[in-house]
């Protein structure tokens, strides 16, 4: 029983040490709001100023409708080699999660492999771009003006910075990533006659020591109405893409011998 007390005692001691000195080590930076933004930018940017980056995409999701609730976690491997137009490479793996894929883009033809199916075809490099969400977190940016608050956090690992974002940042987000529009305080997606209502959008980016990006994360909370099923068909979501940066430039891809023998759906 002596024992026992004293490695408690013990393990207590080592858990206030630890937490000391994370709180020694994290402190809040006074920094002026201009400033903090002109870092979230100049680490995004130098994103696409890379000839190519690797790392993981996250995306978590909680929804609740007509009494059921679901939820869905998926970390999908990504290598992008950047161009211009459709001259570019990408490799998205997503073997090791509840979608289970991998998929190509070379050169403006999309490759896809999963649940024992597989076919190519040709795709736009922008809609590529849309379709996998990197834009989202790779060449989005929210200015200013759709920012009003901010906090910035100094620890070991680099700097962390949360800004919160007015519903008309994510209208102009989305108007960047596909067709909304926003009519009074509600963005309408045209193509499926949804309408959606945005609240609680928070971007919280984490800087390394030497500036570079290691991790973005846009979360945010919406109400989507379902209009062409009906006006009660409310949807409330809550949702969360990220990303980690493991590797900023000199990012190569072996693509797959096999892949000349997909099948070609642009001649069906």
């Amino acid at each position: 029983m002596k024992r026992f007390t004293v490695i408690l005692i013990i393990a207590i001691m080592l858990f206030v040490v630890s937490a000391c000195s994370e709180a020694e080590t994290e402190r809040i930076v006074d920094l002026s709001f201009g400033d903090a933004h002109a870092l979230y930018v100049d680490a995004v940017s130098a994103i696409t100023a890379a000839d190519s980056f690797a790392g993981h995409i996250t995306l978590f999701g909680s929804s609740f409708m007509m009494g059921i609730d679901r939820e869905s976690d998926i970390t999908i491997g990504i290598r992008h080699i950047f161009g211009e137009g459709d001259n570019f490479q990408a490799e998205i793996d997503a073997t090791h999660t509840q979608a289970d894929f991998i998929s190509y883009f070379r050169d403006g033809t999309f490759y896809y492999y999963g649940y024992h199916d597989f076919y190519r075809f040709s795709m736009p490099g922008e809609d590529f771009l849309r379709m996998t969400l990197s834009m989202l977190v790779t060449q989005v940016l929210f200015s200013e003006e759709y920012i009003f608050y901010t906090e910035v956090v100094e620890d070991s690992y680099g700097t962390a910075i949360r800004f919160e974002v007015s519903q008309s940042g994510m209208t102009a987000v989305l108007r960047q990533l596909a067709d909304f529009k926003d009519t009074g305080g509600v963005i309408i997606h045209s193509e499926d006659d949804v309408s959606y209502i945005f609240d609680d959008v928070v971007v919280l980016v984490r800087i390394g020591p030497d500036g570079d990006l290691r991790r973005i994360r846009l979360s945010f909370r919406y109400l989507a109405t379902h209009h062409h099923i009906s006006e009660d068909a409310v949807v409330s979501v809550y949702q969360e893409i990220g990303m980690n940066v493991s590797q900023l430039g000199g990012v190569t891809i072996d693509f797959p011998d096999y892949l000349h023998t997909f099948p070609n759906l642009d001649e069906n």
